[in-house]
């Protein structure tokens, strides 16, 4: 491969075509890779600079506790300001930011990084699985009668993804006295279906890999979801849940998908392709990973990544 400043080796033979597809798409997932995504890291330079006295850095700057902790310049300011104001009072920050609170004094001692890096973990953790619960739902566009596995109707639904990564769906909460809504999704492929543990009014339905899928999807009772029912307390929640899913993408950037428009759960055992569109056997590539340059990235690192 020709360079401005010389030329580089693929680390395999690179005869055909999809040998040079090969190459550059892994260079691409490379990348990826290499970016610092972990939220664990993050909340473990925040508590850092928090404590940055009694650390022996009293006079280093955010920027430069993220460059020493090698996360990103760019998203540790997000996650502090997140962490640390304004108070939230409801809603999934308000969790967050008490569990923050409890995290141990720093002192420049051994144990005391490791404490405070197994509750950052923890942080983490509650970070991804809240932020699962709350992907929009997009179901397939259809148009008998043409195949929901259409180029057009996948490229729609990839669209529609990657334009959701910081946002969340409102139809998630579940309202005070209110029955728990169900996804879009699961209604429209399994109608028959009123809620967990019901049998569906026609037996062989049971068996349709649709009825199924959506049978997995069945959302129960979550108190990381409630909101009251008086709605000016309902906005409340829902403004802190529009900031939290604002800070925490559902991800930062997608690497390979399987088809989009099939069941999820089988697809996870058939694997992906890097970079695929999510067709079903034509070679088309879509760019998912605004988040990872919004949020992430410096400008050389997405003049690079462009």
């Amino acid at each position: 491969m020709l360079q401005p400043t010389g030329f580089a080796f693929a680390p395999h033979p690179a005869v055909v075509d999809t040998d040079r597809d090969r190459y550059s798409v892994q260079r691409i997932i490379d990348f990826y890779r290499r970016q610092p995504t972990d939220y664990a890291d993050y909340c473990l330079a925040a508590w850092r600079f928090k404590h940055r006295a009694a650390l022996g850095r009293d006079g280093a700057s955010l920027e430069a506790i993220a460059v020493e902790a090698r996360v990103s310049p760019q998203y540790l300011p997000t996650i502090w300001a997140t962490l640390t104001g304004p108070k939230a009072n409801v809603g999934p920050n308000a969790t967050l930011q008490a569990r923050w609170l409890a995290l141990p004094v720093a002192a420049p001692t051994a144990e005391s990084a490791a404490t405070a890096r197994s509750q950052c973990e923890q942080l983490r953790d509650f970070v991804v699985r809240l932020r699962d619960k709350i992907i929009p739902d997009e179901t397939n566009l259809t148009a008998p009668p043409m195949q929901q596995g259409s180029q057009v109707f996948v490229l729609w639904k990839d669209r529609r993804m990657a334009k959701n990564r910081q946002r969340y769906d409102v139809t998630a909460l579940q309202v005070e006295g209110q029955p728990v809504a169900q996804p879009a999704a699961f209604k429209t492929t399994a109608p028959t279906v009123a809620a967990a543990g019901k049998r569906p009014v026609n037996p062989n339905a049971a068996k349709s890999a649709t009825y199924k899928m959506a049978l997995a999807r069945i959302r129960v009772a979550d108190p990381d979801l409630a909101v009251p029912a008086v709605p000016a307390e309902r906005t409340r929640h829902e403004a802190e849940f529009a900031r939290f899913a604002a800070a925490f993408p559902d991800a930062f950037d997608i690497s390979e998908r399987a088809r989009v428009y099939a069941d999820p759960e089988k697809e996870k055992s058939l694997g992906g392709r890097l970079l695929s569109a999510g067709l079903h056997s034509t070679t088309r590539f879509f760019r998912d990973d605004t988040p990872l340059s919004n949020l992430i990235l410096d400008e050389p690192g997405r003049r690079e990544l462009d």
